[in-house]
């Protein structure tokens, strides 16, 4: 979706699951996002060493949606005020109206 919707680019690798291969971590693409705690805990610190020189960001719950959109929007070059319908100072007055409000749920930044 926020490839083909919103233009995002590519060039990065996502990284999920468990019962990780040596060679399944060779010459992996651009920066990396690693999703989930099987992920995080078996090769998070692996990737870490092995790519220095990479941004690589770390989903460490399951279902942490906020946090996931974000280091994929991220990634892709898409910012989540993009993916609002509105006018960006529209949507930033909104939040702004829904802070003051007691919004308690965790939205991404409106720039990333």
């Amino acid at each position: 979706m926020l490839y083909n919707d919103y233009h995002g680019k590519g060039g990065w690798t996502l990284v999920c699951g468990s019962g990780f291969e040596e060679v399944d971590l060779d010459d992996l693409p651009g920066d990396i996002l690693i999703v989930g705690p099987c992920a995080c805990r078996e090769v998070g610190d692996t990737l870490a060493r092995r790519y220095p020189d990479r941004r690589i960001y770390r989903v460490e719950a399951h279902n942490d949606l906020m946090t996931n959109t974000r280091y994929q929007a991220r990634l892709m070059g898409v910012t989540p005020v993009m993916m609002v319908p509105l006018n960006p100072l529209v949507s930033a007055f909104t939040l702004l109206q829904a802070k003051l409000r007691g919004l308690t749920a965790r939205v991404p930044s409106l720039l990333g």
